[in-house]
């Protein structure tokens, strides 16, 4: 996610569920006590998504060119799967590109992958293509 901040300047941002004056990493660097009100964060998963152009069969066999978003890479951590981590951190992406699962295109996904989009979104008929994308009927 990203968000702005008071001077203009982007950058990630995290949801921290400590005070709402904490003061930020300048704030401790220009005061010189870096380790006053340090806090921790651990990465539990990511998502990489972007447009991609692609080739692709459609579903009589015609090949067109199209410019979908992908997504080309997504993990959660092996001790927080299964905890909702993963459906919340990809609610959030399609939430913030406006977009619905079946209209992404999937880079190579593993099984895993297909059963959670089975799961949680009912996404069954693909339209598998020779570049290893992964395309939904529901796309169409």
């Amino acid at each position: 996610m990203r968000s702005e901040s008071p001077t203009g300047d982007t950058g990630d941002t995290a949801i921290d569920a400590g005070e709402n004056d904490a003061p930020t990493i300048a704030d401790l660097e220009r005061s010189g006590t870096t380790r006053a009100r340090e806090k921790q964060y651990q990465v539990l998963g990511f998502l990489k998504i972007g447009v991609k152009c692609l080739f692709v069969s459609d579903d009589i066999g015609r090949q067109i060119q199209i410019s979908p978003l992908c997504l080309l890479d997504f993990y959660i951590t092996e001790t927080h799967q299964r905890l909702g981590y993963g459906k919340t951190l990809f609610e959030c992406m399609l939430a913030n590109e406006g977009v619905s699962a079946s209209k992404l295109a999937y880079d190579r996904p593993s099984p895993r992958m297909v059963g959670f989009l089975k799961k949680h979104y009912a996404l069954q008929e693909t339209l598998p293509q020779a570049n290893n994308y992964l395309f939904f009927k529901e796309v169409r």
